[in-house]
């Protein structure tokens, strides 16, 4: 195995605030144990998509520097990118090799029918833990796989920056989409107040939602925060910024993590109820859904509440998002309890052109809008004559 010579910059290796710490012997060179010339994200600003891995004491060492930044820190966020779903089966677009450590390119592993038939890892287990028990504040996620949130992960505390599989009202964002407004004002309010940040799994290539990574760990340098910590198993063009920066499987260093945080019955509790279900006394009165929210999916401070009503063949519209205003068919559940709607959109504002989509909306919407916790909910029930007001 190779030692990793191709960087000359030591805070690049180990985080600019602990070079310290390798010059004198504590910390030792991460070891490239995947090698590829290929770019790991290509057209992007990324690096060679060589994998990397800490001796097994340095990693254990920076553990506990990791967990002493997190007892530290009062807004801690969670930044994650694909890295952080492959061990769920999910593939990422940075993982080139064919003996890549993630194992996107292995044959011979078993595949998922669908990736929405996902389940959480690991790592997505530890952060809801971490979040029970306040260590966590925020979750900006740039996957669309609703892997946080099986684990039981609060949507009002998530924002999927780039899209949601689970969502109607959160379309995936194409690479030169643009952003859904309130939720990029959402990421800049949390930009702000966050003093540490852990980037997990992503290559962190020049996506707008970046900032929040570089911000945090620019403040660090008038000590205005943390700043933030980068885990992946490849370099990132941001990793001389980090206050730490550790080179593992993510599920290895949450589990490691849990450990020196002291939560792992926090943990166990989670990993048991995993993956997320309805409880049942939410679905006693028949997919009918008494909410706190107006007849447009916002939340009211008055005692006035909408029924949503998802039995199959019920018509809703999508309150928000590129699709605001399109209609849906509930068509029934998934075996995991998700509610599936078939929705007509329209195809550009220039053609009259249409098409047919079937979208999903996560059963833990119901339980978090009937706590009244999110400002909006995805779909509301259609109804003609409102609709109608609303528009003249």
């Amino acid at each position: 195995m190779e030692l990793f010579q191709d960087v000359t910059c030591q805070e690049e290796i180990h985080g600019r605030f602990h070079v310290d710490k390798f010059e004198f012997g504590e910390w030792k060179s991460p070891v490239r144990v995947t090698t590829c010339n290929s770019e790991a994200r290509p057209g992007y600003t990324s690096k060679k998509a060589h994998e990397y891995l800490e001796t097994a004491d340095t990693l254990r060492k920076k553990i506990k520097e990791l967990a002493r930044l997190i007892k530290s820190a009062k807004n801690c966020v969670i930044y994650s990118g694909a890295g952080i779903s492959t061990s769920s089966g999910i593939n990422d677009y940075a993982s080139k090799a064919k003996s890549s450590l993630s194992g996107c390119n292995d044959s011979k592993k078993k595949k998922l029918k669908s990736p929405l038939l996902a389940l959480p890892t690991s790592a997505h287990v530890v952060l809801t833990a971490m979040q029970q028990c306040g260590m966590v504040s925020y979750w900006i996620q740039q996957n669309h796989d609703g892997l946080p949130q099986k684990a039981g992960y609060p949507q009002h505390l998530l924002n999927e920056i780039h899209g949601a599989w689970f969502d109607p009202s959160n379309a995936v964002v194409p690479m030169s989409g643009e952003l859904r407004g309130d939720y990029f004002q959402d990421l800049l309010d949390w930009e702000e107040k966050a003093d540490l940040v852990l980037a997990l799994g992503t290559s962190m290539c020049g996506m707008n939602a970046d900032r929040v990574v570089t911000t945090c760990a620019k403040k660090s340098a008038v000590h205005a925060s943390l700043g933030s910590v980068i885990i992946n198993l490849q370099r990132t063009q941001y990793d001389a910024l980090a206050t730490l920066r550790i080179y593992a499987k993510l599920d290895n260093v949450m589990l490691l993590l849990a450990n020196e945080l002291g939560i792992e019955d926090k943990v166990a509790q989670v990993k048991s109820m995993t993956p997320y279900t309805l409880p049942k006394q939410y679905i006693s009165d028949g997919l009918q859904f008494q909410l706190p929210y107006d007849s447009y999916g916002r939340r009211t401070s008055t005692e006035e509440a909408t029924i949503l009503d998802l039995r199959p063949g019920k018509t809703v519209m999508i309150t928000a998002g590129n699709y605001r205003g399109d209609l849906g068919e509930v068509t029934g559940r998934s075996k995991a309890g998700d509610f599936l709607i078939r929705f007509k959109h329209n195809l550009g504002r220039h053609t009259k052109k249409k098409c047919f989509v079937e979208r999903r909306l996560g059963s833990w919407w119901i339980e978090e809008a009937m706590k009244g916790r999110v400002k909006t909910i995805p779909i509301v029930n259609y109804h003609f004559q409102e609709i109608s007001e609303q528009k003249t």
